[in-house]
């Protein structure tokens, strides 16, 4: 299993949006990590976001 790592929202961000992922989703996840560590790890061919190093509270 994959360690997770903290990254900001920046460059969190900036992930999405080279993955190509819809605005809409952008927006939702800008809201829900606003004021929150943003933490990722890779997961089969794209990346999974959590509130904590175990994954809570993914959008």
């Amino acid at each position: 299993m994959s360690t997770w790592t903290q990254i900001s929202m920046d460059d969190a961000v900036a992930l999405l949006k080279r993955e190509d992922y819809p605005e809409s989703t952008l927006q939702a996840f800008i809201r829900h990590f606003t004021g929150r560590p943003i933490w990722i790890r890779p997961s089969g061919d794209g990346w999974e976001f959590g509130d904590s190093e175990f994954g809570d509270g993914a959008p």
